[in-house]
């Protein structure tokens, strides 16, 4: 990752393609460095749920034939999303899911 996205020429909102991402592991550690700019581009802040989302939806996507491996790969960034979240930004997003019907 050192060679690929060294920290200190990642921007937060460089756009990241992984053509056969398989289970995403290059994509959660694409999307850690992009969370690392955006946190050395805004010190002593830390990202909001939504500038969480909008580097996720933004700069990462990622190919694969097989539907599972692609599911894997959002699940996982999805759970690496969540890292950077305590449990009063994520409590109230649960809260409003559970009323809605969620389809992948």
């Amino acid at each position: 990752m050192d060679e690929t996205l060294p920290l200190d020429k990642t921007r937060s909102n460089m756009t990241i393609l992984d053509p056969a991402c398989g289970s995403g592991v290059f994509l959660v550690r694409a999307y850690q460095r992009l969370v690392a700019a955006w946190k050395r581009d805004y010190i002593n802040e830390q990202p909001a749920a939504q500038d969480l989302s909008t580097i996720l939806t933004s700069s990462i996507f990622g190919i694969d034939k097989e539907l599972n491996a692609i599911q894997i790969a959002a699940f996982s960034l999805y759970l690496t999303m969540l890292d950077y979240l305590g449990n009063k930004e994520i409590e109230p997003t649960f809260r409003s899911l559970g009323r809605e019907k969620i389809e992948l």
